[in-house]
């Protein structure tokens, strides 16, 4: 009896709180591949590169004279004033020329401390959140290139610090993210009437249609994020998601209904050659024919 008091006490006290304390989920585990290698060393040539970028944009400011007294910064504003997009114009005349001495340093350490943290990884995300808000600037100030390249990893390595392939653990989307989605593509139909020109040669060099093709990036990025994370109800369009997200299965079944194509096409092909030219053996060189009486060899 005592056993078994014992045994209903211990399970009767351990109920409230314990099992409140056991239903709590387990922390997520860091991703890894199947041969046990996070999966942050596939994004490790991003980070190095966008530490040495944004080092050596610092340092080329840091060691340049007109750069700390102001004066580039105004040659800057004033060679890009008229391919700078017309709403942000005013900022770049009112807001920035007049304190064009400190927001040379801010740009200056900026530029540096984003290099540093993302170098070191600590702090990761805020040094890409601030890196990619300086570049979506510069862009907003005419300079589209490098910024649009160095806005695209900041994003890739902002999805992967979400993911948790890259610093803690992952964080799966929220009811947000549709909100920030449709805030995304909204940014880019509002920036549409700005652009100036759909020609390949200089699209590259309008920011309008740079910035709002990347913003239609990042809202499907998120929807796409969305629904490969959704695991119910499965769906057509979460499993489209996480197949396009994952690249997996379209090759598999692209094989599976056009891979007799190749075989019935060689086919037909070795039939008509053989027909034409006779037979060949496997190296396409026509197979010598004895004549009966004759030590002589002709090809036939």
């Amino acid at each position: 009896m005592s056993m078994v008091t014992k045994a209903l006490g211990t399970a009767t006290s351990s109920s409230p709180k314990s099992r409140s304390r056991d239903a709590q989920p387990a922390p997520l585990a860091a991703p890894t591949t199947r041969r046990g290698v996070p999966p942050a060393i596939g994004v490790t040539p991003l980070r190095i590169f966008l530490a040495a970028g944004w080092l050596r944009a610092g340092i080329e400011k840091l060691i340049d004279p007109t750069w700390r007294n102001g004066s580039g910064l105004r040659a800057f504003l004033s060679t890009s004033h008229s391919s700078a997009l017309p709403f942000f114009r005013p900022v770049m005349d009112h807001a920035v020329r007049p304190t064009a001495v400190l927001v040379a340093f801010v740009v200056m350490a900026t530029e540096l401390g984003c290099g540093i943290a993302i170098a070191v990884g600590r702090p990761l995300r805020a040094a890409l959140s601030w890196g990619a808000l300086l570049n979506v600037v510069f862009m907003l100030s005419g300079a589209v290139n490098p910024s649009i390249f160095y806005l695209l990893m900041e994003a890739v390595l902002l999805l992967a610090i979400a993911d948790g392939f890259v610093g803690g653990r992952p964080s799966a989307p929220s009811r947000r993210s549709p909100a920030l989605a449709a805030v995304c593509a909204l940014l880019g139909v509002v920036l549409l009437p700005f652009v100036r020109t759909i020609a390949p040669a200089k699209v590259i060099a309008d920011p309008a249609i740079v910035l709002a093709f990347f913003a239609f990036i990042v809202s499907f990025s998120i929807m796409v994020r969305l629904g490969a994370a959704t695991a119910s109800p499965a769906t057509t369009w979460t499993a489209a998601a996480r197949r396009w997200a994952t690249a997996r299965g379209s090759g598999r079944s692209l094989r599976a209904r056009w891979g007799y194509l190749p075989g019935k096409v060689t086919g037909k092909v070795a039939e008509a050659l053989t027909h034409v030219h006779g037979p060949r053996h496997r190296h396409g060189i026509a197979r010598p024919q004895l004549v009966r009486g004759d030590s002589a060899t002709t090809a036939g």
